[in-house]
């Protein structure tokens, strides 16, 4: 079961992810990730500006930045799915643009495995894609 400091010490660390993104400091992202689940950062990298560039935006926001999505149910930037089994959850994160524009074309998404020894491993899920 996964506790409050879990979920914490998970949005810190995904938001360093996004801001590295959001930074053009994709190489870091090796730096943040336990298992990059064959995912190459040229080829994260090649979809985010392609995703820019084909939109005709400059840049992604970095986490602080809150989204100005304003629909008539409750919207979160950040979600915390629970595996049924308890050995983690997955962390997801909807990138914004020009000052807190929703982009819901990028999503980040990972993998937070517990350990044996009560660590968390951060896995990329599908990484960053298309939502």
């Amino acid at each position: 079961m996964i506790v409050g400091k879990d979920i914490e010490r998970a949005k810190i660390h995904g938001r360093k992810i996004v801001d590295a993104i959001a930074t053009k400091n994709y190489s870091e992202i090796e730096n943040l990730v336990d298992d990059m689940n064959g995912l190459e950062i040229s080829l994260i990298e090649e979809f985010v500006e392609g995703t820019l560039e084909m939109n005709e935006l400059p840049d992604i926001d970095k986490s602080n930045v809150k989204s100005n999505f304003k629909p008539a149910y409750v919207y979160e930037q950040e979600r915390i799915y629970e595996y049924k089994n308890g050995s983690g959850f997955d962390y997801e994160f909807d990138f914004t643009v020009g000052g807190g524009e929703p982009f819901p074309e990028l999503v980040l998404s990972l993998d937070f495995v517990f350990t044996t020894d009560g660590n968390m491993n951060v896995v990329f899920d599908y990484g960053i894609n298309a939502g």
